[in-house]
């Protein structure tokens, strides 16, 4: 009689629930890699989201996309806070909308989409902890002469220990042509 070993592997145990996966902790999700990447009314977001795109649709993975807003500072009678915070949030939507519309046609499938308050580096570094399956951030770099724009400042100072996933960034004077060639 064969013992258990000399017939087949042993049955794995379950997972826990709430167990990450090794692809989960990898970064991936069952479509592939997550590329990050910020939303934002500067133009050179928009290269970055053709790069993280792009990638995306050739590695077989899926574009996320975090807007921030910025925390209201203005105190009023409350009526008034939640009108201005309500059309905010609405402006907010309508933005990533029509970002992810654009993710979609670049890439193939549907972005993840985070709406969130407060300092964008804050949630972004708080987004990532948060998120396992996220495991490229992908910013667009400012080429005007006050730097690279100040989250990618941020990022790659003294925040960039606080990150677990690399950063690419894309400069926003890169023709699409050029971003083509390398994804």
């Amino acid at each position: 009689m064969e013992s258990q070993d000399e017939r087949s592997p042993a049955p794995r145990e379950p997972e826990k629930a709430g167990a990450e996966t090794d692809s989960a902790a990898k970064g991936r999700t069952e479509h592939g890699r997550v590329f990050l990447i910020v939303v934002d009314e500067t133009p050179e977001y928009e290269k970055a989201l053709r790069f993280a795109a792009r990638r995306a649709r050739r590695t077989q993975g899926r574009v996320a996309l975090l807007h921030v807003m910025p925390p209201l500072d203005f105190q009023n009678f409350g009526a008034v806070q939640d009108l201005m915070a309500n059309e905010r949030r609405q402006t907010a939507e309508r933005l990533l909308q029509r970002v992810a519309a654009k993710a979609q046609e670049i890439a193939g499938s549907m972005p993840i989409i985070y709406l969130r308050e407060g300092s964008p580096a804050e949630q972004l570094l708080k987004l990532i902890a948060e998120e396992p399956q996220i495991s490229v951030l992908v910013l667009g770099g400012a080429t005007g002469r006050e730097g690279p724009g100040p989250l990618v400042a941020q990022l790659t100072g003294r925040m960039i220990g606080k990150l677990r996933i690399p950063i690419t960034i894309v400069p926003g004077h890169i023709p699409d042509a050029d971003i083509d060639a390398v994804t």
